[in-house]
């Protein structure tokens, strides 16, 4: 998306008064409707016309692209957060029966464990075809 939002910027540099504006996919009928044909594959209606695109219309950023400052009007948010291992309950629950605090997990740990297994201490899930599959972790 930032590679868009930069063409459009700088195409729009030669006109006044130019702005982008977002507008929530519920108030834009067009969009919606556009959208609705084509997730439908069916011919376009008389008098729309059809574009079938071969390439990018924006190609993604090079490395170099992306070491450029930002725009001062653009804002760029990283979420982190310290979440565990999601295998962990897991493990706890089949090798020393230890349940995590939350009131709801447990109940869906003891109905999850019965398709889990413990293999030279890494966790296994098996498939329908009965096959161990290895969970991996972050």
């Amino acid at each position: 998306m930032i590679s868009y939002k930069r063409a459009v910027d700088q195409d729009g540099t030669g006109f006044s008064g130019h702005f982008v504006e977002w507008i929530d996919r519920s108030k834009n009928e067009e969009a919606d409707t556009l959208s609705r044909l084509g997730s439908k594959r069916k011919p376009p209606p008389l008098g729309l016309f059809l574009d079938i695109l071969t390439r990018p219309s924006v190609w993604p950023p090079r490395e170099v692209d992306i070491a450029e400052p930002l725009a001062p009007d653009s804002v760029l948010v990283e979420v982190a957060s310290n979440v565990g291992d999601w295998t962990e309950p897991y493990m706890n629950y089949l090798e020393r029966q230890i349940f995590p605090m939350d009131e709801r997990e447990p109940r869906m740990i003891v109905r999850r464990c019965k398709s889990f297994t413990i293999i030279n201490q890494e966790l296994y899930k098996r498939s329908i075809s009965g096959v161990f599959q290895r969970c991996v972790g972050p």
